[in-house]
């Protein structure tokens, strides 16, 4: 059989199981991770293929065009959302930008014990955290992520119907707060946005011309834009008109199940970085499932069991930070490149900054345990980048480095919620921004990102301290 001939029946047999949509899509997405991730060319092509199948399934027919732009040197380190930083994507040309870290978003900045997976304009750039695509449930997981910040991207935001905090309220939606298994709804409406002329770049105007599966380019549509202190002049890839790929076509390993009983709550994949109402709503109930996931070695919930211990703040629960924190994946038995690998990265990451919330609780007197000293010297410890890069991390791919960085930054935030009524953390927090800034050590990010902490401090110095401020509430951004 033809190759275009199989293409289009597999296209086909995908759109027959749905109703027509409002109109079909058309999309040009060209993936451009900065060099310091591990994302490839053949990754990126399957994962927007398992996208193109999802998207087809669930809101009808539409069309990929696929291309592979890695960015340039000078793209480095961890990204945040200033103008001169969108721009300088922006001015690459490319739709969906790779990055190891991203430092602060939108109105938030770093938050003690969160992580933020992606930061998206709408209209773009689209910019998200490096994540393993080795499985086919992190493809899944990764796909669903990319859609959803996607989504966000062509208007699915703050201020489309229904949203609360631009996103949607429904639990089994893809733009709910939460990535899970199970949320892959998209209403009518919002598939029609969705689908509506592509806003973020590349523009629409790109020619698309089918030759046995591949597509290429004209010279024209090749030509260079300024990306401003780079002189980058991006170069339009070749564009591949792709053939979707179904569910069950994924292939590849499926993680072994965690035995929890019951919450992908606690894998932490929050698509905002801390979801305090949440966390309130279900205290109890997530408390007990976290304290069993860290003490049974569940290590794909740590990162959400991590904070939810933290916030908590029971008796035991620096104990469980520490164990996150030092424990070595060999004792564990965490295979290299494995979801459990990232997730036990990902948790000491978190643990580092939520042992903040235990002096917190001193301060506003309702936490008593022996332990809080040692969760004032863990977080001070954990403000060294030196200290941090001989961490022991499990392989999951990412640079040491880079690992290492992440852990100092968390410690910063977590600084940052003590140095409102602390001096000697605000004077800690000041060593390592002057480190940074002189070139005595790289955190890899730029002054903004302690220019927004030290905003944060400042707020709070003149409006809250823990004798007024709960912890849930100084947990949430300024303006919410």
């Amino acid at each position: 059989m033809p190759q275009l001939l199989r293409n289009f029946l597999v296209w086909c047999s995908l759109a027959m199981t749905l109703g027509p949509a409002a109109a079909d899509g058309r999309f040009t997405l060209i993936i451009a991770p900065q060099s310091d991730t591990q994302l490839s060319e053949a990754a990126s092509l399957n994962l927007v293929r398992v996208m193109a199948g999802q998207l087809i399934r669930i809101c009808g027919p539409a069309r990929f065009s696929f291309g592979f732009q890695q960015l340039p040197a000078s793209f480095q380190g961890a990204a945040n959302d200033q103008p001169q930083t969108l721009r300088r994507f922006r001015a690459t040309q490319t739709s969906l930008q790779i990055v190891p870290s991203i430092s602060h978003c939108g109105i938030s900045e770093a938050q003690a014990g969160g992580i933020f997976g992606g930061c998206t304009a709408e209209t773009g750039p689209i910019i998200l955290r490096d994540y393993p695509s080795n499985s086919a449930d992190q493809r899944l997981r990764l796909v669903q992520k990319w859609t959803h910040e996607m989504g966000h991207a062509q208007g699915l935001t703050q201020g489309f119907p229904g949203y609360v905090n631009g996103h949607n309220t429904d639990p089994g939606s893809m733009m709910y707060w939460q990535a899970g298994p199970n949320r892959w709804q998209l209403t009518s409406a919002e598939c029609a946005k969705l689908y509506q002329t592509q806003s973020f770049p590349p523009p629409q105007v790109f020619g698309v011309v089918e030759s046995e599966g591949e597509v290429r380019e004209s010279d024209d549509q090749a030509a260079s834009t300024d990306a401003g202190s780079d002189d980058f002049k991006p170069s339009l890839p070749e564009l591949t008109e792709i053939t979707p790929l179904a569910p069950e076509d994924i292939g590849g390993t499926t993680e072994p199940a965690t035995n929890a009983e019951g919450d992908d709550f606690l894998r932490g994949d929050w698509m905002e970085p801390l979801p305090i109402d949440a966390i309130e709503a279900r205290r109890g109930e997530l408390l007990q499932q976290a304290e069993r996931a860290i003490d049974e070695n569940m290590v794909t919930l740590w990162p959400g069991s991590a904070v939810m211990v933290a916030y908590a703040g029971n008796d035991g629960v620096v104990a469980r930070l520490e164990k996150i924190i030092t424990v070595d994946p060999a004792e564990l038995g965490i295979e290299p490149g494995s979801d459990a690998a990232f997730q036990f990265n990902e948790a000491k990451i978190r643990a580092t900054g939520a042992l903040s919330y235990i002096p917190y609780r001193v301060a506003s007197g309702d936490y008593r345990g022996a332990d809080a000293a040692r969760a004032r010297e863990l977080l001070d410890q954990r403000g060294s980048l030196s200290a941090n890069a001989e961490l022991p991390f499990a392989d999951d791919g990412r640079q040491r480095l880079l690992l290492g960085q992440e852990v100092t930054l968390n410690a910063a935030a977590g600084l940052a919620l003590l140095a409102s009524f602390d001096d000697s953390a605000r004077a800690r927090l000041e060593q390592l921004r002057s480190g940074n800034d002189s070139g005595a050590f790289s955190l890899g990010v730029d002054d903004t990102f302690f220019e927004a902490l030290d905003g944060r401090v400042l707020f709070d110095r003149t409006n809250r301290s823990p004798q007024t401020t709960p912890l849930a509430d100084a947990l949430r951004p300024r303006s919410q």
